[in-house]
């Protein structure tokens, strides 16, 4: 009996052991590649002007404090210098959590926040964000295939180095492309997982939302 009840306590500490490897190098990787993204300069965004864009996240299995410890340490992060990020968290009428970016967002930080939110550091949560965008050809790291067209972005599950995405176009192209080499992206005329259309119109937001959160105050 004993010897039983020994084994199952040493099972259970080889599982959290190596849940907590998991998690630890997970993060190591994630702060390096957030580092190495936030040094890339951008232009500041224009907060004195709203632009119309279609940019949207839409997030799952976490909550809306959660939520907001993430956005804001994104937002410190990536406004140290200058502002490039500022999104508002969207609660939906049927009480779903989205992003919008009302200020408009590049492509480069839309993903970087994205890998952000999926693979938050110090939340007990597992976050799921699939963001909808249009890019014009302009944006250097966005693959071309995806040039002036609606596409959908989300992190595989077969993720391994916290970096990688996964896009599909209205057109049902898709793309696999690493944030920290974007310009060796692998194009997928017939994707595993079809574009769907997005839950909200991010132009429209006064026709779906129940509660506006900002999460930056300006400088």
């Amino acid at each position: 009996m004993t010897f039983d009840v020994n084994m199952i306590y040493g099972g259970l500490l080889v599982i959290f052991t190596v849940a907590f490897l998991y998690r630890y190098r997970r993060n190591q990787l994630r702060n390096r590649h957030v580092r190495e993204r936030s040094a890339v300069q951008l232009e500041p965004l224009d907060t004195n002007h709203v632009v119309a864009n279609d940019k949207l996240i839409v997030v799952s299995n976490i909550t809306q404090e959660q939520l907001q410890h993430v956005l804001i340490a994104f937002c410190e992060a990536r406004n140290d210098e200058t502002i490039t990020v500022w999104p508002e968290i969207i609660v939906a009428q049927d009480n779903r959590l989205a992003i919008v970016f009302p200020y408009d967002i590049a492509y480069e930080v839309f993903c970087e926040l994205l890998n952000y939110i999926v693979y938050p550091l110090d939340l007990a949560a597992e976050p799921i964000a699939i963001g909808w965008a249009t890019y014009p050809t302009d944006e250097d790291t966005l693959p071309k295939e995806m040039f002036d067209t609606p596409m959908m972005i989300f992190v595989p599950e077969e993720d391994q180095n916290y970096s990688q995405f996964f896009m599909v176009n209205s057109s049902g192209i898709g793309c696999h492309q690493q944030l920290l080499d974007p310009t060796g992206y692998k194009v997928h005329p017939k994707p595993e997982e079809p574009y769907m259309q997005p839950p909200f119109d991010s132009t429209d937001v006064d026709g779906w939302v129940k509660e506006r959160v900002f999460i930056v105050d300006g400088k």
